[in-house]
């Protein structure tokens, strides 16, 4: 898994693509963890962890996080860019709003 980077835009969408396609796996190494390993502490944490990723609520969060990421992952490359106009970089800005926006309002 990807660490989550706290300064590198990209890398944090690459980490939260990580997490849902490894959700399974990680469920289950949690589950074993939780029930076989002899550490107390390593048991009470998987325990923890596994509890909180379970939650629909943990669920929906990261599949809504890697939507509302991906919707912003070709602007951020975009400002990225070395040399890259103004006029470009704002109309980058006033497309993702748009289409935020237009996510926002969708049923």
């Amino acid at each position: 898994m990807k660490k989550l980077c706290k300064t590198r835009f990209t890398e944090k969408h690459t980490a939260i693509v990580c997490i849902r396609n490894l959700m399974q796996f990680i469920e289950e190494a949690l589950t074993i963890i939780k029930s076989e390993w002899q550490s107390n502490e390593s048991r009470k944490a998987a325990t923890t962890l596994h509890n909180s990723i379970c939650k629909t609520e943990f669920v929906v969060s990261v599949v809504i996080l890697e939507e509302v990421r991906s919707i912003l992952l070709p602007l951020t490359r975009q400002l990225q860019t070395a040399g890259l106009d103004l006029v470009d970089a704002m109309n980058g800005v006033s497309d993702l709003v748009e289409s935020l926006q237009r996510l926002r309002s969708a049923e």
